[in-house]
């Protein structure tokens, strides 16, 4: 998945990124699920740990806005917050860029053509 390949300082707040999910990868049925970047260590209590990094579910971003910003809370509460942490050795491996997610569908699909 060179492609996607993704460090942790090149994360930018606001930019899509997408989550690779394990689902029957080799059945060449691949799961992918955007998440926006909210940055590192963001919550209370954080910095008593390895380095988080936040991303939250498109819908309630696209709808709430950033988890991040006060007004978020009273902008559509019937949709909920999906907030994901993920530690640095997951950024690159289950997050990846756009060409990453690609990269990925086409690897699953050349497995399931040779199954």
């Amino acid at each position: 998945m060179a492609e996607g390949l993704l460090r942790p300082s090149a994360l930018e707040v606001g930019r899509a990124y997408y989550c690779l999910l394990e689902e029957d990868w080799g059945a060449g049925r691949p799961r992918v699920e955007p998440m926006i970047y909210l940055g590192a260590n963001i919550l209370p209590g954080d910095e008593r740990r390895p380095v988080q990094h936040y991303f939250q579910d498109a819908v309630s971003y696209y709808w709430r806005g950033a988890a991040t910003d006060r007004e978020s809370a009273a902008r559509h509460p019937e949709i909920l917050i999906g907030l994901v942490p993920m530690q640095e050795a997951d950024i690159g491996v289950r997050v990846v860029t756009l060409e990453g997610a690609i990269a990925a569908f086409q690897q699953a699909r050349a497995r399931a053509r040779m199954h």
